[in-house]
C-alpha cells in the first residue's frame, strides 16, 4: 500500500490530507538498505498515528529495508545518533 493510500484511508479532512502530504520528503539519502529522511520531513503526530503500515511503505516505496530520520550528532565525543533507525521488514 503506498504513503497516498494510507494518508487518504485516514479520518481527516481534506485539507489536513494535503498538509500531511506536503511533508513528505523530496529528496533523501540511500546508504545501502537505509534511506536517511530529512528531520524537517514528516514531523506531524498524525504521522505517528499510521503506526508500522506507513514505515512499510515508505521504505518499500524507497526500495530499502531500513529508515532513519536525520538528527543532530549529541557532542563531538559521542557519533550515536539522537533517533534511532526504524526497521521496516
Amino acid at each position: 500500500m503506498s504513503v497516498h493510500v494510507l494518508v487518504l484511508a485516514q479520518d481527516m479532512t481534506q485539507e489536513r490530507v494535503a498538509e500531511l502530504l506536503l511533508e513528505l520528503p523530496s529528496r533523501w539519502e540511500k546508504l545501502g538498505d537505509l534511506a536517511l529522511l530529512p528531520r524537517t520531513s514528516m514531523t506531524s503526530p498524525d504521522w505517528g498515528r499510521l503506526g508500522q503500515p506507513l514505515w512499510e511503505a515508505v521504505g518499500d516505496a524507497l526500495s530499502v529495508k531500513r529508515l532513519a530520520m536525520q538528527a543532530p550528532v549529541a557532542d563531538a565525543g559521542d557519533m550515536s545518533m539522537l533517533r534511532q533507525d526504524v526497521a521496516v521488514d
